[in-house]
């Protein structure tokens, strides 16, 4: 952003140097047009002419670049209905074309360099300047979170599936090799012994 809070003379700017020059122009001009103009043309272009450079210098005298800015938006559309009116003095051919030309391209150049200066007055970005950009508390209500859906893993559900097999499969080897005494005979002549065959 450019600093211009110190400026206390409008003289430094380039820009008011212009606009005194095109309100001379402006001036020598509404000399030449017709005298039944006098109120009616003559005397609205003078004003406005006189009003471009005239703001620029009360922006310059304000305080800070808010309010120099502010004056220069004025200037800027002081300067645009000068130029409407250079463009009906052209069509209704109350003065020649040579004598117009000279105010208009200066007020379109004065256009352009009050439109630059005042785009780089603008303030920069919060984020821009090194501070942190404080969020405006959302009157929303905060939404309940979605537990997350389980991913399908086949490999894990094939080793589980694996594993509780495993197991069914080793309790049952253990459970028919356990050894039950209620249901062996009894007979301590035979441990250890063949069986006899029948004669």
């Amino acid at each position: 952003m450019l600093q211009l809070a110190w400026m206390q003379s409008a003289t430094r700017l380039r820009v008011y140097g212009e606009a005194e020059n095109l309100a001379v122009l402006v001036y020598e001009l509404t000399r030449a047009l017709p005298p039944e103009e006098r109120y009616g043309l003559s005397s609205q272009m003078r004003r406005a002419a006189v009003s471009i450079g005239s703001n620029i210098a009360e922006g310059c005298g304000r305080d800070g670049n808010v309010e120099l800015s502010r004056f220069l938006r004025i200037a800027l559309g002081s300067a645009t209905e000068l130029e409407f009116q250079l463009r009906l003095v052209g069509r209704l051919s109350v003065a020649r074309r040579v004598e117009v030309d000279p105010p208009m391209q200066a007020c379109l150049g004065l256009q352009r360099m009050l439109t630059r200066l005042i785009v780089r007055l603008r303030p920069a970005p919060e984020a821009s300047r090194g501070r942190p950009v404080t969020e405006t508390p959302s009157t929303e209500k905060p939404r309940a979170r979605l537990a997350p859906y389980p991913r399908y893993d086949s490999s894990a559900r094939a080793r589980d599936t694996c594993r509780s097999r495993d197991n069914a499969f080793s309790l049952i080897c253990r459970t028919r090799s356990r050894v039950i005494p209620s249901r062996l005979p009894i007979c301590s002549s035979v441990i250890g012994s063949s069986p006899s065959r029948p004669k």
